[in-house]
């Protein structure tokens, strides 16, 4: 599931110096919050890779509905 945060997180400021209390602002699909149990003001830390040894961390800024693209409705490649 931490995959999952690299891939439906949305960075909305830029990076910023200092310790987590200056932590660059995210906001993330509310799936995303309630299956990981986030709210607005946590830190969270996130990589680009599973596999890399130096995540960043971000503050949850806030929590938005994701809304279906009408274009892909009922297209198959987009139900996996």
């Amino acid at each position: 599931m931490r995959c999952a945060l690299v891939l439906l997180a949305i960075a909305v400021c830029p990076a910023v110096l200092g310790g987590a209390d200056d932590a660059p602002t995210i906001l993330i699909s509310r799936q995303l919050a309630e299956g990981e149990h986030l709210r607005v003001g946590d830190v969270i830390q996130l990589a680009p890779t599973t596999s890399d040894a130096s995540p960043h961390a971000f503050r949850v800024a806030g929590v938005y509905e994701p809304t279906p693209d009408p274009g892909r409705l009922g297209d198959r490649k987009s139900t996996r």
